[in-house]
């Protein structure tokens, strides 16, 4: 038994081909399978085969065999969830015309793959921000691989000030947020005294997720 996914062999089925989820040789176990790739708003259904091993599912099947089977259409749906810790959003959309079997499904996890706020601290590669949806703070950490911009123009970490407004997409590593990108808008209207009195403390204006 495994606690990745590794004795269970995961499928995608496209048309009549199964696109295998299970990673062989990967760091955390031979045949791991992450369920993050699915929006499950765009999943009709999921077919299974347990029981004994079955050659024609292949290495990772010991204990189970699971196929998930893609929506051949949908409606357009947005989905708002969350806590006092992150707010999750899952959206599809889909032609208007019941004739065409295509869509798009999208997630974004605000707190886990996308922030936004003003900027409050700068501690080297640090940066500290608040006034995101949940008004929570929260930090982010850049490295090596971070690309900035403001507008269009490419810009550095030196150029992001405290009551900067950006918004930040990346992943979490090792309990840290570490961006991807970042997109500096400036600071909010009236120097960042928006709607905070003395010093901008309010809440600032909501950014939306990235597309």
């Amino acid at each position: 038994a495994g606690d990745h996914g590794e004795p269970i062999a995961q499928y995608i089925a496209v048309g009549g081909y199964l696109a295998t989820n299970n990673l062989s040789a990967n760091a955390h176990g031979n045949g791991y399978a992450d369920p993050n790739v699915f929006v499950s708003g765009a999943l009709a259904g999921v077919t299974t085969d347990g029981g004994a091993f079955n050659v024609l599912e292949g290495n990772h099947s010991l204990n189970l065999a699971a196929t998930y089977l893609p929506r051949q259409q949908m409606k357009n749906f947005v989905t708002l969830t969350g806590d006092y810790r992150d707010l999750d959003m899952t959206a599809g959309f889909a032609p208007k015309n019941p004739a065409k079997r295509e869509w798009a499904a999208m997630e974004a996890n605000y707190g886990k793959t996308w922030l936004m706020g003003r900027v409050t601290a700068i501690n080297e590669v640090k940066v500290s921000l608040a006034g995101g949806p949940d008004h929570a703070v929260h930090t982010f950490v850049a490295d090596e691989n971070t690309t900035f911009r403001k507008r269009r123009d490419p810009v550095t970490l030196a150029d992001v000030q405290v009551g900067d407004m950006v918004r930040v997409e990346g992943a979490i590593k090792d309990g840290a947020f570490v961006a991807t990108t970042v997109a500096v808008m400036g600071p909010p209207p009236n120097g960042g005294q928006n709607r905070g009195g003395e010093g901008g403390q309010g809440p600032a204006a909501a950014v939306p997720p990235p597309q």
